[in-house]
């Protein structure tokens, strides 16, 4: 089932490049949905002249087949970027199999065109606002067929045998026309049913993420920017004493580290809503990883004179991405060293379970309430916090976190309970998934 499911997106996505906008992007799989639909079609409509021995047999499905692999075009057309073209030949040669079948073998009493009536919507579907002309013709053009055969063409008399037979094949032919363009029609609106949701959720999202980073611009980082611009002016205007300018350069260095968290932080947020993370895992050292996190966070780590004790064996190996648990193990040590009190102890330790390593974090910092601890567990809008030394945080890091450990195969779980400390614990595989 997931074969399927994948091979019907592949086709569905031939011709989708990043650079196509949201709408573009729905008409172009629009359009190979249709075509997929249109060559089905006139395979089953194939076999029912086939089955049913209908008079034009061998004439009906040469055209239908012809049509057929003409449709094939439209994939190459969309995949070269000749949207343009793709969608007017498909509207263009969809109806030539109806017409064809209808005026020289059907006529109208089997209701074959009903589906003119797909046609008509067809054009406002594939096309915008700018080939309005287009929209125009192509509508025109169904609507004079289907009114034609609807009322002006004669019914044809078969040679079916008998009379049942031919009131059967009739009815047969037009209910089988009548469910066919109805399940159509259904088709087309469930599927800009869900790209409408779909896209009202992405704008959602898009609107919140952009307002959470204004406010991080325009809060956390503008705070500690504007800090080291009074330092520097400081410095420059009136060079101080020894002490007090190793006061004001430990200042400046903590701001400096502090916006360049935030600034991570608020990149690969930004990378990760726009699907723009890059993931590339292989077997690593986990605590090499782990010595360069302890490393950047040297200065936060001696400030607040926290004591580090690790339990992680030098050889243990991790199946992931360096770069992005790098990420993970900044975000989750930072936010124990933030909420950790001076002279406080933090313990990384690790366990092997079945294919799976966890990693441990553990603090004895304020802690959470069952409150906050289970918005995160719901992967909530996290509420900032300022640490036990006024560190402020964008509640990004957890949040990036989260996702940068599920596109790795892995599973999160916090322990926490106020004024004791709180358990960050997440897994990683241990060895490359089997092909």
């Amino acid at each position: 089932m997931n074969r399927l499911l994948k091979f019907v997106s592949n086709i569905l996505d031939v011709g989708k490049t990043n650079d196509l906008t949201i709408d573009s992007l729905v008409r172009v799989q629009v359009t190979n949905l249709v075509t997929v639909l249109v060559i089905l079609s006139n395979i089953q409509y194939s076999l029912f002249f086939f089955y049913f021995q209908i008079p034009g047999l061998v004439p009906v499905v040469a055209v239908n087949g012809c049509i057929s692999v003409s449709l094939f075009s439209i994939f190459y057309l969309n995949r070269i970027g000749k949207y343009h073209l793709a969608k007017t030949i498909l509207i263009s040669l969809i109806s030539v199999p109806i017409t064809f079948s209808a005026f020289f073998y059907l006529g109208p009493e089997p209701g074959i065109h009903y589906f003119y009536l797909i046609f008509i919507i067809l054009p406002f579907v594939l096309f915008s606002y700018e080939n309005k002309l287009f929209i125009f013709f192509f509508l025109l053009l169904n609507l004079i067929l289907y009114d034609y055969f609807e009322f002006f063409c004669e019914k044809y008399n078969y040679e079916f045998g008998s009379t049942h037979s031919r009131s059967f094949i009739i009815n047969f032919l037009r209910i089988s026309c009548v469910v066919s363009s109805i399940s159509l029609l259904s088709f087309f609106m469930f599927y800009f049913l869900r790209n409408v949701y779909k896209n009202q959720s992405l704008l959602i999202r898009s609107n919140f993420n952009k307002d959470r980073i204004f406010s991080i611009l325009a809060h956390d980082l503008k705070g500690p920017l504007g800090s080291m611009s009074t330092f520097l002016d400081i410095l420059i205007e009136d060079l101080p004493e020894r002490e007090q300018l190793l006061k004001s350069l430990k200042e400046l260095r903590k701001n400096t580290n502090q916006s360049y968290l935030i600034l991570e932080n608020l990149l690969d947020w930004v990378r990760k809503d726009s699907g723009k993370l890059n993931f590339s895992q292989e077997l690593v050292l986990i605590k090499q990883i782990i010595d360069d996190v302890i490393e950047l966070l040297r200065f936060q780590i001696s400030e607040k004179n926290i004591q580090i004790i690790q339990k992680i064996p030098f050889a243990l190996e991790v199946f992931c991405d360096q770069r992005n648990t790098s990420t993970i193990l900044r975000n989750i040590l930072s936010n124990a060293i933030k909420y950790s009190m001076d002279g406080g102890q933090v313990f990384l330790d690790s366990e092997e379970k079945g294919n799976m390593v966890w990693l441990h974090i553990t603090d004895s910092g304020v802690g959470m309430s069952e409150q906050t601890l289970s918005s995160i567990n719901r992967k909530d809008g996290i509420a900032t916090q300022y640490g036990t030394k006024g560190e402020k945080g964008t509640g990004l890091g957890l949040l990036v976190s989260f996702e940068l450990i599920a596109n790795q195969g892995g599973e999160f779980r916090i322990e926490s309970t106020l004024k004791k400390g709180t358990k960050f614990s997440f897994s990683l595989p241990k060895l490359a998934p089997s092909k």
